[in-house]
């Protein structure tokens, strides 16, 4: 079987992002935040993993949203919610850009209060992680936002197993 091995003198600008997002697949996700004016604003991540679980923290990979990091850093506050397999389009659409004159919003993501922070997200999502932020780390040309879970939040009618089992546990149900 033949490789084909990247050295680090070998790998331009994008070619681990798009390594890792063409070749191994993640799932997407919704990281929305609020602009000063007050208006919401979003970004479809991949890049989404838990960095914590005492105390429960999660961290966001940012490259180029420069005003997702701005909102962030500016009202200490964000929301990860899971794209669902009905918001996966949407997320798609977003993800390959948008005008920047166009509100991501208008592609059709219906929108919630969130109950812990005061950032809206999206109300079809069935999982969403509400963060304040607990630090920025800078390496290159990313940031990684690493937020502390002011409250996870699943839908009750979401039917998976393993989802239902985390909801069930910090619910106090079951053993």
């Amino acid at each position: 079987m033949t490789k084909d091995i990247f050295t680090d003198r070998d790998i331009a600008d994008g070619t681990v992002r798009a390594a890792l997002t063409e070749l191994v697949r993640r799932p997407l996700s919704w990281v929305t935040t609020t602009s000063p004016d007050g208006e919401p604003c979003v970004a479809a991540q991949s890049f989404v993993t838990l960095v914590s679980v005492d105390p429960p923290m999660v961290g966001v990979s940012l490259f180029g949203e420069q005003q997702t990091l701005a909102n962030i850093e500016r009202s200490n506050e964000f929301v990860v919610s899971l794209a669902t397999a009905e918001s996966v389009r949407r997320a798609t659409l977003i993800a390959g850009g948008l005008h920047p004159d166009i509100d991501e919003f208008t592609a059709g993501l219906p929108l919630e209060t969130a109950d812990t922070v005061g950032v809206q997200r999206p109300s079809d999502s069935s999982v969403h992680l509400e963060c304040g932020l607990q630090t920025v780390l800078n390496f290159g040309n990313g940031h990684l936002v690493i937020g502390r879970l002011t409250a996870l939040v699943v839908d009750g009618d979401t039917a998976r197993d393993g989802v239902q089992l985390v909801a069930d546990s910090l619910a106090g149900v079951g053993g």
